[in-house]
């Protein structure tokens, strides 16, 4: 009973929260995104808010009020909102404009400030620089870690054009490609080289600086990733270029923390999704369509990833918004490949594992030398009959319960075919009280004798689905 409570409690809190997305809707005349999202099927006929769009508001552009909605609803569509904003390849430009603002303009949440712990984003601030140490193409800002607390970040103050801002870099006569170019393999150096890297590159966290440098801002949200996974991103890579649905298929079962259910099922989803791109050459691949798509099949297939997979997927997706903003013949494609080659090159060089085999040899000399020691301590424990085998079988309960099942119909046959017998045996004797000369307990007990056989049959043909 108690563990519903919180269910109860998530249910409601749900459906109070679809009931002011609804509002906030229809407040800002967003009746059309209203109708697409549908949320009016998740709440009952009495809670639909009785909301009408406010008329001050009319004169506002779709965008603007898109963006004012956002703003308002919080930090989670403010994070949609920017994610949105980097997306001039799916969404009309006037959109974009607007919803650029929530990069930059938006106020300040104090329903987040109290859970943010600004010491774990300098040491984030700090690992970040020691990765680029040495780089010229990227600036980190210094962090004066003796004015920072966990209620205060105190950093260097960047002075930089924002990538979004297209006319003034342009103004500033900086090279466009040139800024997509760098700022992705920045991106793709901090995901294949460091294993640590910026899970938010949206443009207002992304300054240029002179001579096309890159300096990132707010390294709050960061992303890890473990050899292993770096491993998987790059056959699933390969499978995308090498269009091998049955690679990423496997990947992804290696992958997954969980059994999954139907791994053919999941090889033709796979299939069916690279279908889509088999015609197009690689320069043409929206690999934020395609990540974006995959994710979505891995969900569909209840696939356990570790979280670090999607905030690589959200920082590819954003860092491919960047770059069509500053180049429209931007692929991202294009620089994933030499990261990818170069990975599986170190995976097929011998001399990558030389560090594993030495850790694993060692490991079995320390097992050699202690099995002298260990087997002793195990003849001491059989000679003093201290030692105690445990069987644990498994698999076993489906026979069991067909076994009690069998046994249950095979009692409830006897008991039937008993009292048919008995009830035979009352009739031909006759005895009273009687009905049109047969004894009403003989009919009493072929009554009760038919709707137990009856019941019997019909549980059988359930059981069997006939």
């Amino acid at each position: 009973m108690f563990r519903r409570i919180p269910t109860i409690g998530r249910t409601y809190r749900q459906i109070a929260r679809y009931g002011e997305i609804m509002s906030v809707f229809i407040k800002y005349g967003l009746g059309d995104l209203l109708a697409t999202l549908r949320l009016e099927r998740y709440l009952p006929p009495g809670l639909r808010p009785a909301a009408k769009p406010d008329a001050n508001l009319h004169h506002l552009s779709h965008g603007d009020r898109l963006r004012l909605a956002f703003a308002e609803l919080g930090p989670t569509f403010i994070k949609l909102g920017q994610f949105m904003s980097n997306r001039p390849d799916v969404l009309p430009q006037e959109i974009i404009s607007a919803l650029r603002q929530l990069q930059d303009s938006v106020a300040p949440f104090p329903a987040i400030r109290k859970e943010l712990n600004f010491l774990n984003e300098a040491s984030h601030i700090e690992r970040f620089a020691e990765n680029f140490r040495g780089d010229a193409t990227v600036y980190v800002p210094v962090v004066y870690r003796h004015l920072t607390t966990k209620r205060i970040l105190t950093t260097e103050f960047v002075d930089g054009i924002r990538a979004s801002d297209v006319a003034k870099l342009k103004s500033a006569g900086l090279d466009l490609k040139q800024i997509a170019e760098r700022g992705t393999t920045l991106l793709f150096k901090q995901i294949f080289e460091h294993g640590f890297f910026h899970a938010d590159p949206h443009p207002g966290n992304i300054l240029i600086l002179e001579s096309g440098v890159i300096c990132f801002l707010d390294f709050g949200i960061m992303g890890i990733l473990s050899p292993s996974l770096k491993e998987y991103l790059v056959s699933i890579m390969l499978g995308v270029v090498g269009r091998d649905p049955g690679k990423i298929a496997r990947t992804l079962v290696e992958q997954s923390r969980q059994p999954i259910a139907d791994v053919q099922m999941l090889e033709y989803d796979v299939t069916e999704l690279l279908e889509d791109y088999v015609l197009l050459s690689l320069k043409d691949i929206n690999i934020g369509d395609l990540m974006t798509r995959l994710t979505k099949l891995i969900i569909t297939h209840k696939i356990r990833i570790l979280p670090g997979f999607y905030l690589l997927v959200k920082a590819m997706i954003t860092i491919e918004g960047v770059g069509l903003s500053l180049d429209p013949d931007f692929t991202l494609v294009e620089y994933v490949k030499p990261f990818a080659k170069k990975l599986m090159a170190e995976r097929l060089n011998p001399l990558s594992h030389l560090s594993g085999l030495v850790a694993s040899g060692l490991d079995l000399g320390a097992i050699v030398r202690n099995l002298p020691y260990d087997l002793r301590d195990v003849m001491r424990l059989v000679k003093a009959g201290r030692v105690r085998i445990e069987f644990e079988h498994r698999g076993l309960e489906p026979m069991l319960r067909t076994h009690e099942q069998l046994v249950d119909r095979l009692a409830f046959t006897v008991i039937l075919a008993s009292l048919i017998i008995g009830s035979s045996l009352v009739v031909l004797s006759r005895i009273p009280p009687s009905f049109h000369d047969i004894p009403v307990i003989g009919i009493v007990g072929f009554v009760v004798a038919a709707i137990m056989g009856f019941g019997l049959l019909l549980s059988i043909m359930l059981r069997r689905k006939m």
